[in-house]
Formats: structure tokens, sequence, C-alpha cells
């Protein structure tokens, strides 16, 4: 086995729910800002983004797989039981404050089970109740969470976890093997497959998934069909979704009647989890409005600290953590300034306003990109097939005339390519940035192509990693209308649906403005958008394994780029080998151009002037808020 270092750079709502009021500014005045497009500025809704579906589960029994030949090296002072909470580390920096957090949305979730998520938007909430298989630290840095270690096999195939011993659940019990078993099992196995309701997703990696195993009783083995080595950062901190989010498992069996169902799982009620959950993470649940509040409090006994071995508290210094959806931006400047709010989502309208409350601006690094999808392109038969005319329409866009119009150059930076920012892994100048304003250049490769482009729609929806994202596909329409003489037509939807329509295959032809997230590796979206190993086929920008009657043998590029990123990447198990590999790869993704990002993004918050100037910290290439744990409070 190779080993992977602990830490390396690689519905209705709870009964008491009834009692909780959603937030409301009374007397907050009408915020409107005109943009450059001289219409109405339509003010954040709904974060759109979610990471791809990655398989971790099997879909039958398999045998086991040889033991590892190596175990990871222990990390310094290893934990072997967690200690109580003493008065001494409730001394050490940890208050009785309240933070109030105002954002724009919290997605379309399978809420507090992460086994159900709908997306990531709700890790808002969840990146603190539960706990995490692998730790983190933004970008590649990987520590011990629940894992104490993992290690990789030689082929990349199979992945062993040593589950820390007496972590504690939020109602006492121990977070153990088992757990963590279930939580894969469930989410992705053949328990998964038997659940009501289970999505393609789901199914899309128990087809790639051999087995999930427990080994010599505290031991997690994954066993994967083709080499799966970024597995631990999927199930890690730094992750873009909730895969390595862990929950308490016998809690869940109890209370949605599992146990009592004699272990039927199609007989059992979700919503008595969303209702009662439980879980492992620094804050516990305390009540909820379904979709508009959540209230949280600090668990003391949350493994992560000192006490334990660990490097740091990771304990919030604030006693609660109260998370109210506020889709109006004016709404939620106007709590910050009322004080009733400690820290919100913002946008580059609000950073004068946030300064002015006498708060402070913070930039996430790296925390999403603007991503534009030339969808289904891979038939022959459509306008967009040919990469002449992927790149011509790239070429027409004046990147940075946009970032100066509707944004700024704090938060958009013309740099990357889809989600290769300059922190991921194969980054370099030039190989993987958009490509240069030429309105000539991108006229002279549509007389080349010669194709006749009919009318075509250009698919968009409101974001909150991505403010003004309706506005950016206008700038785009009105450009290749004006430009290129093209007849193209936005069209806004809200998140869930356009991504419905999207990953069925409904909307070949089309151009999707979205936004994702970042990613310090890239291997498991490109292996998801390009080869046979991704399981899944929603994520595709180019399908190695679509056919037609007119076409009975597919698309000759895609399968070529499906090979190339096989043979130099997905086949490849280490850093040095990806170090190497990535530019190349990423340059032959980029020349045929399925895709493409005008700009990365620096997420900005506004923080309040309750909240300590600098203290808090961030996690670079990382979506939503990380780290909160660093956040202080001034003195009174």
């Amino acid at each position: 086995m190779t080993c992977l270092r602990s830490e390396s750079d690689l519905g209705r709502s709870h009964v008491k729910g009834m009692n909780m009021k959603p937030f409301t500014y009374d007397g907050a005045k009408l915020f409107m800002i005109i943009g450059v497009l001289a219409i109405a500025l339509m003010l954040v809704l709904a974060c759109a983004s979610e990471d791809e579906p990655e398989p971790a589960a099997p879909s039958q029994p398999a045998p086991a797989a040889p033991a590892p030949a190596t175990a990871v090296p222990a990390p310094a002072q290893p934990a072997t039981t967690m200690q109580e909470t003493t008065k001494s580390d409730m001394d050490s920096g940890l208050t009785d404050e309240t933070l109030t957090l105002l954002v724009a949305n919290v997605g379309a979730t399978g809420g507090w089970d992460p086994t159900r998520s709908g997306g990531a938007e709700f890790m808002k909430v969840t990146r603190y109740y539960n706990c995490t298989l692998v730790g983190g630290g933004g970008g590649g840095t990987l520590k011990r969470g629940v894992a104490d270690s993992w290690s990789v096999s030689s082929d990349g195939k199979t992945i062993d976890f040593v589950i820390a011993d007496g972590i504690k659940a939020h109602d006492g019990s121990d977070i153990d093997i088992e757990d963590a078993w279930w939580r894969f099992e469930f989410a992705f196995g053949e328990e998964a497959l038997k659940r009501p309701g289970v999505d393609p997703t789901s199914i899309g990696l128990a087809q790639v998934t051999e087995a999930i195993q427990k080994i010599d009783g505290n031991t997690l083995r994954m066993v994967f069909t083709n080499p799966r080595p970024d597995t631990p950062f999927l199930n890690s901190e730094n992750s873009q979704g909730e895969d390595g989010q862990i929950f308490n498992a016998d809690h869940w069996k109890e209370v949605t009647g599992y146990n009592a169902a004699g272990g039927d799982i199609s007989q059992t009620d979700d919503q008595a989890y969303q209702n009662n959950p439980d879980s492992c993470g620094s804050m516990k649940f305390v009540d909820q409005i379904p979709g508009q509040k959540f209230e949280l409090e600090r668990f003391d006994d949350y493994f992560y600290q000192p006490a334990n071995g660990y490097d740091e508290d990771r304990r919030p210094k604030f006693a609660k953590y109260i998370t109210e959806v506020v889709p109006e931006a004016a709404t939620r400047i106007a709590g910050l300034q009322a004080g009733q709010a400690d820290m919100i989502e913002a946008n580059v309208f609000l950073l004068e306003d946030i300064e002015a409350a006498g708060g402070q601006v913070v930039y996430q690094p790296e925390a999403a990109y603007s991503w534009i999808v030339f969808v289904d392109c891979w038939d022959p038969e459509l306008w967009c097939y040919d990469k002449r005319v992927r790149q011509a329409l790239e070429y027409a866009i004046d990147k940075e005339a946009i970032i100066d119009s509707l944004y700024n150059r704090d938060m958009a930076i013309p740099q990357g390519w889809q989600h290769v920012t300059p922190s991921t892994i194969g980054y370099r100048d030039g190989v993987a940035d958009p490509r240069p304003h030429d309105v000539e250049k991108a006229k002279q490769l549509l007389e080349e192509a010669g194709v006749d482009i009919p009318p075509f729609d250009i698919w968009t929806w409101e974001a909150g990693d991505l403010p003004l994202q309706p506005q950016l596909a206008e700038v785009f329409s009105t450009t290749w209308n004006n430009e290129l003489g093209l007849e193209t037509k936005v069209r806004t939807g809200d998140a869930t649906s356009v991504r419905q329509q999207w990953n069925e295959r409904k909307l070949p032809g089309s151009v999707l403005v979205r936004t994702n997230e970042t990613r310090w590796n890239g291997l498991s979206i490109t292996r998801g958008m390009y080869t046979y190993a991704a399981g899944a086929k929603a994520w595709r920008t180019c399908d190695p394994e679509w056919t037609s009657d007119a076409h009975p043998n597919g698309d000759p590029v895609c399968q070529r780029l499906s090979d190339l990123v096989t043979e130099k990447l997905v086949n490849e198990v280490t850093v040095d080998a990806w170090e190497t590999n990535f530019p190349v790869v990423y340059s032959e993704l980029r020349e045929e151009n399925h895709a493409f990002s005008p700009f990365f993004v620096n997420l900005p918050w506004g923080m309040g002037p309750r909240i300590k100037p600098g203290s808090w910290k961030p996690w670079p290439v990382v979506t939503y808020n990380t780290a909160m744990w660093t956040i202080e409070f001034n003195e009174n």
C-alpha cells in the first residue's frame, strides 16, 4: 500500500420549531441597484452549486481486499480515548455569545441526513452539525478527523480508514465503526438501493464500488472497481459536498422505525429524523423552521480539541449559532446595520454598506467559479459540436469588462479553466486560463466552421455564491447576438429544476450559465465529466458512452478524451504524477472547450462590528463558511 500522510499538502418543522420566529427587520428600506444592463437588479434568491457524483458503495458484497502492506504513520499525539471537557477547557476562549448568520439560501437539501443531500448549500449549517471522516485545513491539507489515519493501496482501488475511539455523539453515545460503515453503505450501498425514491446518482455510485467493509474491528474499507486515490480528500472537510459527513446511525435507525421494521429500510420514516436529528459535530441541534431558520448550540465534548491529541480546538467560541435564510440582500444588510446579525452572505453592492455599519468585508479565497457549459455538444447533429464554434463563443466574451461592470477585481479574477484555479493541482498560467477577448478571432472561427447556428437558449438561475448571475447570462446573450449575429434567449429558472433538466439530458444544444465549487484536487470532477469510470452520467460534459441511431459508434472526440483522462489521471495514484499529467490533460480539454470559466470568485462575507477584525480565517479553495471556530468577538 502507498500511504497518505494524515496531514498533507496534498416539510414539517421540528416540534420545537413552532416557537421559532423567522428573521424580520421592521422599517428596512428598499435597496436596489441598477446594473450595466439597465434592468432591475434581481437580488439573490438561491445558491446553485452542487458537487459531482462520486461513487462510494457496493451494489453487492465482495470478497475482502488484501490487507494493507503498510499502515499510515500515526499523527503526533494520537488520541486513543476522548477526554471529558474540563473547566480549564471552558476558559480557553469559549464564550456565551450567539452568532447569527443571514444567508441567501440553504438549497434544496436532504436536511440533517447527509446521505439524502440534494446539494451542498446546507453545509452552511451541517459543516458544524455533523462530524467528518477526514479533517481538513483548506486546499490540500488533510488532517485526522473521525479517522485517525488512512491508507491507499498501490493500485488506488482499496482505501482503509482507521476509526478513532471514544468520539461522542450529541446524545452521549459513541460514534464508532458501525456508524462510519452505515453512513457509506446507507448512502451508496445495497441498503441505499432499497430506499424509496433513491436517486440516479446513488445507483451510479454503487455501480463502480465493490464493497464497503468493516475490517479488524475499527477499520472502514472501501473497495472500488477503478482507482480512487482521491477518496480521502473527497471524504474530508475540504470536499465540495457532504460526502464524508458522519452522523449518529444508531439514533437514525431508532427514530425512523428501521429497528422496529426489522431492518427493512423501505419502511422507514425519513421525516422522523428530520424532526429529531442527532450527530457528532462541534454544534448540536436545538431548533428549526425547516428551510428558513436553524439553531445550534456548542457541543463541548466535540472530539477535535487538544485534550484528545488534535492540533487545535475546533469548538466554536460562540455558544449558539443561528442560521437564517434571508433571500433579499437589502434585508440582510439591514439586519447587519441594526445589530440583529453578526455575519451575512454579501455581494459587491453591499460592501460599502457593510463598512458603513462598522463591519468588515472578508473574502473567502477561490471559493467558486463561473461555469459556462455547452450542453450535450457531443452530438454531431448539434450546432455546437465543432470545437471552433465553442471556442468562438468564448473569444467573443470580454471577461474583464464584465468584472469591472458587474463585480470588482477583489471578487472576480479572470483566471482559471472550469474548476481549475491557481491553487488547484496542475494549474499553469495560460494552460488553464480563459481565452482572451477577440471578436475578430471569434468571427474567423465561425466562418471556418461554416455552421448554421439556430436560435438557442441560455439557462441560468439566481446564485448566492455568484450574485447577478442572470445579468451575467444577459451579457453573454447580448454579446453573441450583437457581435456574432446569433439569436439567443436567457431563461432564468430555479436552481433545482434547471439542474434536474440538465442531469436528465433535456437541454441539448443549450448553454448553461451557473456556478460551482472550486477544488484543490480536480480528479473527481474531471473523471465525472469525461470518463466511463464515473458511474452516473448526469454530470458529463462529454459522454464517451453516448450513441444515437445516426451515430451508433458514438462520438470519437469524447471517447478520445475519456481515454486520455483515464490514462493520465484515473490510473495514476500519486500527487507527483498528477502534477505532471494534469496540465497535459487540462490543455487538451481546454482545446475542445466543452465548457469554460470566465473567472473564479473570491466570495465576500459581511462581518458585523461585534466580530474581532481579522479573527475569521476562512479556508481557501473550499466552499461556504469554513473554519468558523476561528471567529472571535470584540471585548465589551
